[in-house]
């Protein structure tokens, strides 16, 4: 059940995602299985923030890092906390935003994850533009590239150049 929602969120469909994932969430609460619980709000959250339904997704995240942090899963953790940023900072919040997204890529360091601290560090360098801090985006832009080449991501690898180079752009050095 659980994968049959996620699949729905990345085929495009977080509203059909809900009822595999709200299935999922009722048995995984009959088996007591909480990291799998954890598991499913996270989905469940990520389904709401494609639906744009903030206040809910982040609901579902609040809820899964709690039973994350009762069961001290860092990588669930910081994946979570990050996804609270993305929140925060779309909720007009960019203070709270800065605090989950450097909360999650301490716990990513500390755990080895180089995708997940890249990927971190891109929404950390968002923010800091969106602040028109360039020079600390720019650092963090460069620094996730290496770590997207180190892992193999492309995609990555391309919105790293891409904001590497608006943020010349932005600064008149063509």
């Amino acid at each position: 059940l659980f994968a049959a929602g996620r699949v729905q969120i990345k085929r495009g469909d977080p509203q059909a995602s809900l009822d595999y994932l709200n299935r999922a969430l009722n048995l995984s609460i009959q088996l007591g299985n909480e990291e799998g619980r954890a598991t499913i709000l996270n989905a469940t959250g990520i389904a709401y923030k494609r639906l744009n339904k903030p206040d809910e997704a982040l609901r579902n995240y609040q809820e899964s890092l709690d039973i994350r942090t009762r069961l001290g899963l860092k990588g669930g953790m910081a994946a979570t906390l990050n996804e609270i940023g993305q929140i925060q900072n779309k909720m007009g919040q960019p203070d709270k935003a800065f605090k989950s997204y450097q909360q999650s890529l301490k716990l990513r360091r500390e755990i080895g994850d180089k995708r997940g601290t890249g990927n971190t560090l891109i929404d950390l360098g968002l923010l800091y533009v969106d602040r028109g801090r360039y020079d600390d985006a720019l650092k963090l832009f460069q620094e996730s590239l290496q770590i997207q080449r180190q892992v193999g991501n492309e995609s990555s690898q391309a919105l790293c150049l891409n904001n590497i180079g608006n943020i010349y752009l932005a600064r008149g050095q063509y």
